[in-house]
């Protein structure tokens, strides 16, 4: 799965992130909930729209995501093994939930679990 487009997923669907159109260029940026404008022009150059996505595939970003999946009312689970091998679960107190995430680290198995609790059809997305 290519890891800008999860990040990009995790940024629409678990923390709130929408897509406007730059006032100034007509061009699509992705911004976070609470700005309501993005300057996309420094002196006339082009930004990357998605240069400032954090990133939630690594230590800090899983954390992030696990801590705003429990707001939203989301149970965690995370079995690390001796292999290196991460599953990741995110399921609702009422049981309601999704099968573990397997990854090679604990961040790219805690992503793909938490979008899928939210709804994101991932394989279809990122194939």
């Amino acid at each position: 799965m290519d890891d800008r487009k999860l990040c990009e997923l995790a940024a629409i669907h678990i923390f709130g992130w929408k897509w406007i159109d730059d006032r100034r260029t007509g061009q699509p940026i992705l911004v976070d909930s609470d700005t309501e404008w993005v300057e996309t022009f420094d002196l006339g150059t082009r930004v990357d729209p998605l240069q400032s996505l954090p990133d939630y595939l690594t230590g800090d970003g899983m954390l992030r995501v696990i801590e705003r999946m429990r707001e939203l009312g989301w149970e965690f689970t995370l079995q690390l093994f001796g292999d290196g091998i991460a599953w990741a679960k995110f399921n609702k107190p009422d049981g309601r939930g999704y099968d573990y995430e397997e990854a090679d680290t604990a961040p790219r198995a805690v992503l793909p679990a938490a979008l899928r609790a939210m709804g994101v059809d991932i394989d279809a997305i990122c194939s």
